[in-house]
């Protein structure tokens, strides 16, 4: 019995530091930052320039919408196509989840970066 009270509160101590720590961040936030199009870091997945992961969520989220408009001519494929897009849209493992939330978390650090001031040749423009 004890073994297990100890992994629960361990996946839960797991899961709340996870949900505080941030799903993206700027990879550079130096003077040298591109601010219109920065580099951004998606925790757990990759780095990519912030138009390519707009770009990313737009297709991964038309591909998902058609996939599932196709299943409503076969109730066969209805099942695994909804799993596919809960699949892709699951907080802890989804990887169009953690885009999305990454480019919350960067508007959110831009801004603060805006606020906070300082000398840019472009400044940053306000993103909240």
């Amino acid at each position: 019995m004890m073994p297990s009270l100890i992994k629960l509160i361990n996946d839960d101590i797991r899961t709340n530091i996870e949900e505080a720590a941030p799903m993206g961040k700027l990879e550079n936030n130096g003077p040298d930052m591109d601010v219109l199009d920065p580099s951004i870091e998606i925790s757990g997945f990759r780095t990519m320039k912030r138009s390519t992961a707009i770009e990313f969520v737009y297709r991964r989220l038309d591909g998902l919408a058609k996939s599932l408009r196709a299943a409503k001519n076969d109730p066969t494929q209805i099942y695994t196509r909804a799993k596919n897009m809960r699949d892709a849209l699951d907080p802890k493992t989804g990887e169009l989840y953690a885009t999305v939330q990454a480019l919350i978390d960067v508007a959110e650090e831009l801004d603060a970066l805006r606020e906070k001031g300082g000398r840019r040749e472009t400044p940053i423009p306000k993103q909240i």
